[in-house]
């Protein structure tokens, strides 16, 4: 197929496809009307085709027998490529039908645990054409460059060259397991706790109490974690009480593995955003990612 490999734009564009395609089918087929059956034309249409490529190439292509047709030299020698072209446009569309019906989401394992995994076969049940395809990773998978189609952010909402919504309020509140406190507890008791942090919410305790309207410092009796994941098993595990979006423990909260022994917010200029490249916000498909995304913080609403 080299040579085909060298045509000009303009050859190209006066390639003739329709009898190209008809002689791939019946050369097949050594019949017009089986190749006529397959691309739902009449067998004189597939003849009158054939006839005007053969005009095209200027040599005959095929013997006409009464029962069906043999190849020439000319239609010998060309078949194996026109067949080979055929085949690689059908892969290539193939690919393109699959691409089409696939998001790949990205999201941290702490979101993707509390408002996607759960609810993915509802999602596949409501969209049987979408292969929802979920990416759970710490690091963040580069949408402009096509490494994923969604993606979910933690952040003030400013992402330069991408479509950016934000899922909705994100205060931080206390939690704890129901084993340490399980009734509301006041600042001092609070105070005496092993106090869990992640290194995502730098000095939100210093600026939780004071959003209590206390004085009071944290005490030194602190556990670090690198991410809200690790944070939270803690706080199930009853390690002590640890600050947390308020959105992802509302399963928790709902079951008790985690109760909210203090009812003060700590407002944040922060949140979760769903991002995607600028214009694909309006696809079907990504359209449908969104709403799927956005209803357990519609809920909350």
């Amino acid at each position: 197929m080299s040579s085909m490999n060298n045509l000009s734009i303009g050859t190209r564009s006066k390639l003739p496809l329709k009898g190209l395609r008809a002689f791939e089918a019946a050369s097949r087929h050594l019949n017009f009307k089986l190749a006529a059956e397959e691309l739902g034309l009449t067998p004189s249409a597939i003849s009158h085709q054939i006839r005007a490529l053969e005009q095209h190439l200027e040599c005959k292509l095929f013997i006409r027998r009464a029962q069906g047709v043999a190849l020439t030299d000319a239609g010998i020698a060309i078949a194996p490529d026109i067949i080979q072209a055929f085949n690689l446009l059908q892969t290539v569309m193939d690919k393109m039908r699959s691409d089409a019906s696939v998001v790949r989401l990205s999201a941290a394992p702490v979101f993707a645990q509390t408002f996607l995994i759960s609810r993915l076969n509802a999602f596949e049940h409501a969209h049987k054409g979408i292969e929802l395809q979920l990416q759970i990773t710490l690091g963040l998978v580069d949408i402009s460059n096509n490494q994923g189609d969604v993606g979910i952010r933690y952040g003030a909402g400013h992402y330069p060259g991408l479509y950016s919504e934000r899922l909705g309020e994100n205060a931080i509140g206390i939690v704890c397991s129901p084993d340490l406190l399980d009734e509301p507890a006041d600042l001092e008791t609070i105070r005496q706790q092993i106090l869990i942090s992640n290194t995502f919410f730098k000095d939100a305790w210093s600026r939780w109490f004071a959003e209590a309207g206390s004085t009071l410092v944290p005490a030194p009796r602190q556990v670090w974690y690198e991410s809200l994941m690790a944070t939270l098993e803690a706080a199930r595990n009853g390690v002590g009480v640890t600050l947390t979006p308020l959105s992802a423990v509302q399963e928790d909260l709902r079951y008790r593995r985690l109760v909210q022994p203090h009812a003060t917010i700590l407002p944040s200029a922060n949140g979760y955003y769903l991002v995607c490249r600028k214009g694909e916000e309006t696809l079907s498909k990504i359209q449908k990612v969104r709403n799927w995304v956005r209803l357990p913080f519609e809920e909350m609403n």
